[in-house]
Formats: C-alpha cells, structure tokens, sequence
C-alpha cells in the first residue's frame, strides 16, 4: 500500500503542476498575442518554474538525508495547498506577473519534494523491484503529465476561459495529495550527520567531487542532464511547432503533448518489465537511438498531424527506455545517507540544463530565426553524437539486450534466486549444459557481464559469436591438447582474480541423453587457490527445445510451443574448495526444486489423456490378451461414458477401489473414476483377507470396482459393495455412447473440457490421483498418497529420457496396484501418446511372446524374475521388435542380462524406485555414441542415474553428512516426485520425508559419473519377486504360533537366483519346524511370507549390539554361512 500511496501522491503532484503550468502559458500565448511577446513568456514561464530547482535543490537532498522522506513529503504537500490559496486572488485578477510568482513557489515545493520522493524508492521497495517500480512511477509521473497538459487546454474551453474556477481544480488535488501522502510507507531518518551548507553553490560544487569519485554513478547523471537539456527544449517547442508549422489550435497542441508523455510513460513500464528485476543498462543506447532518429523526422513531415502524433509517441517511448534504467542506477548505486545529496544534485544540474533549454528557445526562435522544426532536426543530430558514444561505452549491453529481446521472443523464461549472484567481484558459475542457447540464456538472466568457458562448437554459432566475442568468451574443446585446455582454464582463473564473473559448463560437451552428464575436474582447477565463491546454475526445460538433442538432432525440427517455457535456477554460493562432485549434486538439487514448475503448464492425469485423444483420435491407444483394441478416441469416449454412467453412485466417496487385473476394462476404469475427480485405489488381490480389509477400512471405500469373473476365479470376497464390470459395460447404451462421444470430441475445447471434467478449479496437481498400499514395519498396509502432480513429474522425466517415439507401444504386465505398473504402463502411455498391451499374467510367457510379435511393441517393463521365464519359453523373433527392456522391483544379475541379451538382442537396463517416489527414482539407458566419443547412459551393476527432476545425495549413517564418490550411505531422494505422505499416518511420514528429502531405507553410493548402486537395504524387508516382505511382521506371527513372549527367533534373508531373496530363520529354542510352518498358514500369512522348512537354523543366543539391539550384521553372516548354497 505504501508505493501504491507514492504513485498516487506523485500523480496528484505531477497533474497540478503541469496542468497549471499549461493553463498559464495558454492564457499568456493569448494575453499577448498581438504584441508578439508568446515565445518570450513560454520561456519566462518556464525559467520561473525550474528556478527553485536551481537554488533549493541542495537545501532539499539535505533534508532527505537528515530526516524521514515521508515525512518531506507530507510537509511538501501541505506546502502546495498553502501556495494555491495564497495565489487564489492573482487567478481571479488574471495577473500576469502574479501568476509567475505562484509557478515559482509551486516550483519550490517539487524542487523540496523530488529527492525525498525518488530516494525513499530503494527503501520501500526490495531490490529486485526497484527497476520496474521506477518504471511505474516514470509511468505515472507521465500519465499525469499527459492529463495535466490535456486537462490545461480542455479545462479553459469547458469554464470558457474563466482561470480561477479553473483553479479551484488545483486546490482539490492538492487537498487529496496530502490524504495519500499520510498513506506512504513510513521510513527512519537515513542517518546523515552533515551539516547543513547555506551556500549552495558551495554544496553542488562539494556534491560534485563526491559523484565524480563514483564513475557509474556520475556518467549516469551526465546522461540524465543531457536529457533534461533535451526535454526542456521538447517541450515548449512541440507548442511552437504545433502552433507555427502545423496551425492546431490549443486542444490539437495539448494532444500532442499527450503522444510523448504516452510515449514516455509507457516506454518506462516496458523498461521496467524488460529490467526483470534488475538494471538494464542495454536501454540506455537503444533509447538513445530512438531520440536520435525521431527527433530527426520530426523535421520533415509535420504536414500529417497523426503522422506527427506517432512520432512523438515513438519518440516518448524511446526517452523512457533511456531514463529508467539512468535513474534506476543513480538510486541503486547511491548509499543510503547520501542519496538525497546526490539526487539533489542531479536535480540541479537537470534544471540547470532546462533552463538552458528554456534560454536556448529563445535564441533559436526569436534570434536565429530557426523554426520548430529545424530546431528538432538539429538536436536529433546533436544527439546522434552522444548515441556513438553511450553504444561505444555500453557495447555489451546493447548486444545483451539485442539477444534478450531475441531470448524473450522465442522463450518465457523464469530466473530463480538471481541475488545469489554477487554484484561485484569475482564468481564462477557452474552450469549444466544442454543446448547452444544455454550461455545466452545465462547472458539475458544475470545483469552483469559473463566471460564463459565454453565449447568452440558453441562459441563459433554464427547468430551468437558477436556476444561472445565482446564478452571475452574462452573458446576450448575436449579434444584440445592438455596445454590447450590448461591455457584456457588458467585464462578463466587470472578473471576471477580480477573480479570478473565466469561461466564454466562442467560436462564439456552438450548431452545428447537428456541426463545430467558427469562434471570434470576442469572446475576445480579454475578454483584452485582463488577465494571467491562458486555459484550452482540449473538450466531447466530446455531439453525439448529446437537448439537441443531431443528427438535426435539439434534446430531441424518444429518448435513444441512459443514461447518455450524455461527456468534458470541460482543455489547458495559454496566454497571454491568444492570439488565437481559436490557442485553437480547441488545443481541437480536445483533441477528438482526447478521441476516444480513444469507442473503449472501440465494438466492433471485424465486430462493429459483428454488432450492427446482430441489430438489424435485415430491413433492406436490400447489392447489386451483377450481380443479388445481401442484407438485413442473410442478409449477416451468409452472412459467418458463410463464416468457419466457412474456419476452420481459416488458422490459422498472420496476413494473407489479396483480390483481388476492388467486390460482394457481396468485402465478404463481408472481413467472413469479420475475424470470423475475421485481417487483410485487398486487393490492387491494377492495380498491377505486382513490386508485387503485393512485397505478398505483405512480408505473408507464403499465400493470396489472388479470383475466378476476374476473374483469367482480368485476366491476373493469383499467387505464392501462390489461393483462388475461386465455389469457396467453392457448398461451403456446408444445415448451414453453418443453423449460421451460429442461430449469428448464435437464440442470446442472449452466447452468439451467442462462437460467432461466440470469446473477448471476442481483440477488440481496437489489432489490425489491415487493411494498405493505397501507393506509396513509391522506388516500391515501403508497407504502411500501420490498426487497428480507426484506422478506427472515422475513421467516427464521418463519422457524426457526414454526419448519416445510416435510408433511406440509399451507392454503392461505389472498389475495396477503395483506403483510402477500404475505409472509407468497405465498412465505413461496415455500422456505420452503412445500405444500400450496388456496382460493379467506376467509370468505367462508364451501370451506374452505372442503378444509383443502381434502388436510390435517396442518398450517392455518387467522385473528380473520374469526375465527368466522369457528366456525359456520365448523365441527371439518375438521379441524382435522391442527397442527397450527395463526391469526394476529387484536387483538384475549379471548373468541373467547376458543370457537375456545372448538369446533376444537386447540388452535389459535396470532402474530403481519405491513407491513413495511415484516410483521411479533412475534408471539406466544405452549409450549415445557420436564422433568417436561417447555419453554414458548406462551402467551395468548400477541403477542407473537419477530422472531428470530427481536429485538424490548419499549420507553417513552415524553423521548424516554427505559423502563423496563411491562411499556407501543412506540414499536419500528429493524431488517433485516425492508422495504427499502416508494416508492417517503423518508420524511416519515427518520420519519418512525431512525437510523435502526421502529416506529410502537403502545404502547405496554414487560415482563420478552419477551413477547409482544399491549395496544394502538398511530397513528390515526383503524383496521377493518384486514384493516388500517385513521381517517383523514374521517374527510376531512366529513367536504367537509359538506361545513366546520373549524373542527366540529372528527372521533374516540370504540371496536367491531366481526371486532375488528369500528368507531364513535363526532360532535359540527347540522347536518343530514343520508344526511351526503349519502354524503360520493357520495365522493367514501369505506363502511368499512363510521361510522354507530347510532354511531355519538354531544358534546359541541371538548375537547383539552394545546398545541391546539386534546385531543384524552377524544374523545375516551366519544364515549366509549356514544356507549360501541352498
């Protein structure tokens, strides 16, 4: 409210003293038009008014820097009402003269006003604002200007020329000036302790030497006198020109008055926005260029008056891009207990130049008989001069400014914490690199200059070389000799030293996978024994663009939108001792923090899937084993009736369970139930009657859709309302079809959006997409939430590696209530276009085979266990026509990859997720290979490296600090991908997600390259054929069958070729161990759960740590010892 106060008080101010300026020199132009004296009192008036600027203006910086500006400007304000009821009777009388005496102290009061009003500016307003907030007081100082002038004129015609009914005008504004003047923000005194110099020459002579000591600060006031020379001339000779060239009469002169205060005002809010929030110094000879060529052509065409109005407009527009960013670094540069010294200086000199100008009027007019038009013609010449100069003296910026308009014409581009770059002295910034416009992005986001390390296959881009030519760029190449490449780095040290800011790309080379490739040890070297701080930089979204790799080749192909969304992204700086290691893990962090912005140009699931099926209805979509096939439209239509068919049923429900295997009828039904904006459940129909019903009950589902078919087969019951499938699909009849049809596809966009989904604000990525159950410590379900916008960003990032092509189909044949399977084969291929197979079994390989030969899928997704049935049952001309294996759900050894790989082709790539990580956390990828050199995507042995908006960091498990390459610690993941939380368990998850990052429960490591390997799992669970086994929920069923209250037996697990584990007793008591397995089939617990009866093994005593607990290390060494070859 306090600006929003000073732009309004600034209006109230600017409008009084122009209008009344204009209506007096009007009625003097008239009152002495037959004695020929017009041009010699327009002069007079405007000397008269700009004195008080010449003898108060130091008096009023002292009082800025001396006490509060508000408070000034209060007393200013107040100081005006008492001037125009103190002159009230010399507008009555219409005195000349007394008039002139009023101009003077209305002049006094702006002279005591305008240091205080333009000094408080950095005060009240954050650094990041302070160019656009000149620009909105540049516009509406001129906005007032502009009615001030047209007021002046249109006020003397409606009142009929009677002056002093017009001035009871001015009195009202000036009352309402001192009402919005209280509403400033209050500010404390700037806490100057001079002393107060009578003599003001003797003070500007004294302000003089001390801006002179301040380069910037001093060339930036020579620019801004030199405009106000300018404006001083502007502006009383527009009057002359209209009058004498053009013959208009006074409404028509004040009009184009109007065009370049329009002018001036708008180019000031433009040269605030394109400042984005910092000082753009490249509008400053681009301004001066536009007063150079449009004051010339007012010299040859004032026989068009909109002509002439255009101009002038232009001319405005081109004098606000020069004054904003003038003014701005003035007040920026400026310290706080001198800036109303320095300003009130300026103002001296800038009303000093007016008069000058006011004089100069004259001479040119009534001396050297040079009409208006001439006299335009001359200055835009005069300033030509000055322009060579301002373009000689900010070359850099002006380019810079060039390639901005440039950027900002092809990108949207958002800057994240820009403070983080220092303003003076040297930094490096480390940035990721994905494209030829990486640098230039970099260039356009930080104000000052950059000198980059950067690749000659980039430096020598033809529409770019000129900028990096006049930034100093250091050309260097991977293939350089060693000299060559420690020539160049040394260049980029001797710059820091001298406190310039450099830009190194790390990877050395554009990535062609769409990951973030590993940083070389370049970096380090150019840090080595120099103090100044390494700023992290990511470059988001860029990967997609037409200068990147994506979809194969660099600029030959069609953009996907304009302008193309891109994010910049500055972290804290860190120490120049930080090795590449530590510095790539902080600007993957930034990529993560990044993503979340991706998200405001997504739509939620369902309507992604709305979207591409608008796009192309025709398109194969989905099929399954038993004979159904859909193309996008009649999948998105069916879904849609589906949904309406069910609108209603589950209004009060906020979660609809499924229970329905991998097919067409069960991605129909969780497309129908997210477009009715609930969530779907999938339940496990493998798990126990317990953990079914405990899923049921902790969502509070009413109704479970399934098939009745799969349920009769699997023996399941239900504690809630079945719904069947086979009861839903025949109910829909002719209407539904067609309803849904002209819903989904006939109507435009809008309308057919809100008839499928209804209102826009009920779409929300912060909503649930769906609830995914996993086993807890003590073995019963946890619901993990995942929102729309959790799963969104985990498939963008999969899009954006798996580099997806229109031809792809992906085989389904992990269930739904899998998190993967949910993702990556329900929701994957309907966002991304492409067709997907389904079927109920992922161990029947022979289907499967048939299958993938059938409809030529390309992208298969399967765990490890599976692979093997494959390899025996399958022929490789069945899998001929996949592109991409990826298994995950356990670890791939290296055996089965090169049997899989030796029979079929391919080679499987393992990746790695859980499903409170939406689930997919890395993955690996085959390699890029391109001139002799390649781009490691993939690591066997490894999970791969992290998805793009994925950032993942290995910590020590006693300190919890982060570890170098190739140290094993706990793995932690952050990302937009991380869940919501657990459903009614927020205990677990403020343990499981601190301060954004999960704990995985895994030890892991990471090497240079960033790639990951799981060592261990630091929770107590194995993973057996894909599904979390709890240890513990074991032991407590044992130890119940066994009638123990202490604890005799500890459940442990020992490797498995073919499920990955499996699971071993030690015990410390007799016991039968056939009587005790029957026992825990009686308790309910699933096979899988149950050891086998050869791997139980009796021990002394349960080994332990020194705190009591379980030594866990020993109970795992000694079930391996016992059972390593079973």
């Amino acid at each position: 409210m306090g600006f929003k106060a000073l732009l309004i008080t600034q209006f109230l101010e600017a409008f009084n003293d122009n209008a009344l300026k204009v209506v007096v020199i009007f009625v003097a132009m008239d009152y002495f038009a037959q004695q020929g004296l017009g041009t010699l009192f327009v002069s007079l008036a405007g000397a008269v008014f700009i004195l008080p600027f010449l003898l108060f203006s130091t008096y009023a910086g002292y009082l800025a820097d001396r006490f509060s500006k508000k408070k000034i400007i209060v007393a200013a304000k107040i100081a005006e009402l008492f001037i125009l009821l103190a002159g009230l009777a010399v507008f009555i009388k219409i005195h000349m003269g007394g008039m002139l005496v009023v101009l003077f102290f209305m002049g006094m009061h702006s002279a005591f006003l305008s240091p205080s009003k333009y000094a408080i500016l950095p005060e009240i307003l954050k650094e990041d604002a302070l160019s656009e907030g000149n620009g909105q007081l540049q516009m509406g100082t001129y906005a007032a200007i502009i009615l001030g002038q047209a007021c002046g004129g249109y006020l003397l015609q409606i009142f009929k020329m009677e002056i002093f009914k017009v001035y009871f005008v001015f009195i009202g504004i000036a009352v309402a000036g001192i009402l919005t003047s209280l509403l400033i923000s209050p500010v404390p005194p700037s806490g100057s302790r001079r002393k107060v110099e009578w003599n003001f020459m003797k003070e500007v002579v004294q302000n003089t030497r001390y801006i002179r000591a301040n380069r910037t600060i001093f060339l930036s006031i020579v620019g801004l006198v030199y405009f106000a020379f300018l404006g001083g001339l502007f502006q009383p000779n527009i009057l002359l020109y209209a009058r004498t060239m053009m013959g208009v009469d006074h409404l028509l002169s004040s009009l184009l008055l109007v065009s370049v205060s329009l002018g001036i005002g708008i180019g000031g809010l433009m040269a605030g926005r394109f400042s984005d929030q910092k000082i753009e110094l490249g509008l400053v000879p681009l301004g001066a260029v536009g007063l150079s060529l449009f004051s010339i052509l007012l010299g040859f065409h004032y026989q068009s008056y909109y002509n002439v109005c255009l101009t002038l407009f232009l001319l405005g527009l081109s004098s606000g891009f020069y004054l904003v960013p003038l003014n701005t670094l003035v007040q920026y540069e400026s310290p706080t207990d001198q800036r109303g010294r320095i300003i009130a200086t300026n103002n001296f000199f800038s009303f000093a130049a007016i008069l000058a100008a006011s004089l100069s009027i004259y001479v040119f007019g009534e001396v050297l008989k040079v009409n208006p038009a001439n006299t335009f013609t001359a200055l835009g010449a005069l300033t030509i001069a000055g322009t060579v100069y301002i373009c000689r003296l900010l070359p850099y910026s002006l380019v810079r400014l060039s390639v901005w308009l440039l950027t900002h014409t092809i990108y949207r581009i958002r800057v994240r914490d820009r403070h983080y770059v220092p303003e003076k002295g040297g930094a490096l910034l480390v940035s990721n690199h994905v494209s030829f416009v990486d640098a230039v992005l970099l260039v356009v986001s930080v104000p000052r200059p950059i000198r980059f390390v950067i690749s000659r296959e980039v430096y020598h881009t033809s529409i770019f070389r000129p900028l990096f030519k006049l930034g100093r760029a250091i050309p260097i190449n991977r293939t350089d000799s060693p000299k060559e490449i420690v020539r160049a780095l040394n260049t980029a040290k001797e710059a820091l030293k001298a406190g310039e800011l450099v830009c190194i790309f790390p990877e050395g080379e554009l990535t062609r996978t769409g990951n973030i490739l590993k940083f070389h040890a370049g970096v380090e070297h150019i840090t080595k024994g120099v103090d100044c701080p390494v700023i992290p930089v990511h470059l988001d979204r860029i990967w997609g663009s037409i200068f990147s790799w994506e979809r194969g080749k660099f600029l030959y192909k069609w953009p996907k939108i304009i302008p193309y969304p891109v994010t910049v992204s500055f972290g804290p700086p860190m120490p120049a001792a930080s090795t590449a290691f530590e510095i790539r893990s902080r600007v993957m962090e930034l990529g993560a923090e990044a993503f979340q912005y991706r998200l405001e140009d997504k739509m939620t699931l369902p309507e992604s899937f709305w979207r591409e099926a608008r796009k192309h209805p025709r398109k194969f979509c989905m099929a399954d084993s038993s004979g159904k096939k859909l193309d996008y439209g009649l999948a998105l239509a069916s879904a849609v009736a589906i949904a309406h068919k069910l609108r209603g049923k589950f209004d009060q429900e906020k979660s609809v369970g499924v229970m329905i295997p991998p097919s067409v009828g069960g991605a129909l039904v969780n497309i129908a139930i997210s477009i009715l904006n609930k969530v779907p459940v999938n339940v496990n129909y493998t798990a126990s009657r317990e953990a079914v019903a405990s899923i049921v009950r902790q969502c509070a589902m009413q109704y479970v859709i399934t098939s009745r078919a799969f349920i009769g087969k699997m023996g399941i019951s239900l504690p809630c309302t079945m719904m069947f499938i086979e009861d839903i699909i025949p109910s829909l009849c002719r209407y539904d079809k067609f309803k849904a049809f002209f819903s989904s596809f006939i109507f435009p966009r809008g309308f057919s959006h809100r008839l499928v989904f209804g209102p826009k604000s009920y779409r929300e990525h912060e909503k649930l997409a769906t609830v995914m159950f996993t086993s807890g410590s003590t073995g019963d379900p946890k619901g993990v939430m995942l929102t729309h916008g959790n799963i969104t960003s985990n498939l963008e990032g999969l899009y954006q590696v798996f580099n997806i092509q229109e031809e792809d189909i992906m085989l389904g044949i992990l269930p739904f209530f899998h998190s993967f399977g949910f993702t990556a084969t329900l929701w994957f291929p309907l966002i991304s276009g492409i067709g997907a197979v389904y079927h109920v079994n992922p161990l029947d390989a022979k289907v499967i085979g048939k299958l993938i030969q059938e409809h030529k899928a390309t992208i298969l997704m399967t765990t490890p266990t599976f692979l093997g049935s494959y390899i025996r049952r399958c022929e490789p001309e069945q899998f001929k026509s996949l592109r991409m294996v990826t298994v995950g759900a356990e670890k791939l050894k290296d055996t089965l990859a090169e049997e899989f790989k030796a029979k079929f082709g391919i080679e499987p790539m393992e990746g790695y997720g859980c499903t409170e990580l939406s689930p997919v956390v890395s993955i690996n990828l085959p390699d890029h290979g391109k001139d002799g050199s390649v781009q490691k995507a993939g690591k066997r042995g490894t999970i791969g490296m992290p998805l793009p908006g994925i950032a993942v960091k290995v910590l020590d498990q006693n300190t919890l600090q982060p570890l170098g390459p190739n140290q094993n610690g706990l793995l932690l993941v952050k990302g937009p991908n991380v869940m919501k939380g657990y459903l009614n368990w927020p205990d677990k998850t403020s343990e499981a997600i601190q301060e954004g990052w999960y704990r995985t429960g895994d030890i892991a490591r990471m090497d240079e390259d960033g790639f990951i390997t799981i060592t261990d799992r630091l929770s107590r669970f194995s993973k057996i054929g894909g599904e979390m086994v709890p240890h513990i929920k074991i032991e407590e069923t044992i130890h119940k069958a066994l009638n123990f209250s202490e604890q005799i037996a500890v459940v442990t697990s020992i490797p498995d070729e073919k499920k990955g584990e499996k699971l071993a007793v030690l015990y410390t008591k007799d016991i039968d161990v056939l009587e005790l397995i029957n026992g825990l089939k009686k308790e309910g617990l699933p096979n899988l759960w149950i050891p086998e009866a050869d791997l139980f093994l009796k021990i002394e005593v349960l080994p332990l740590l020194g705190s009591g607990k379980l030594d866990l290390g020993t109970i795992k060494r000694k079930a391996q010892e016992a059972f390593g070859n079973k």
